[in-house]
């Protein structure tokens, strides 16, 4: 398996990195969403990129988000994120989960 790692360090990196990939015909596998992201949070983020893919204007890959706050993990939940792996994310849950997309394609 090979993997281009895209680090964003805040909400507003995340969406300009989708929207850009897209607009290339570069589609992205998966996103790993903190909530603690500067300026913009992942719920907030991953809530725009909802609204966006509701719009036809992206097309979303696998979301994993990371939380420690059980009312966040809430919020993320109606966002009907694939999966929430609870701080701190170990090393096996997150290889478990890219195996799981990898054998999704």
């Amino acid at each position: 398996m090979d993997f281009l790692i895209i680090q964003c360090f805040d909400g507003i990196d995340l969406l300009k990195e989708i929207i850009n990939d897209q607009k290339n015909g570069n589609l992205i596998d998966l996103i790993i969403a903190d909530e603690n992201m500067e300026f913009m949070n992942g719920t907030q983020a991953l809530s725009i990129l909802r609204d966006l893919e509701l719009q036809s204007k992206v097309k979303l890959p696998y979301i994993i988000s990371s939380t420690t706050d059980i009312l966040c993990e809430k919020k993320i939940k109606s966002l009907n994120i694939q999966k929430i792996l609870p701080k701190p994310i170990n090393k096996d849950s997150l290889v478990n989960v890219i195996e799981e997309i990898n054998n999704l394609k």
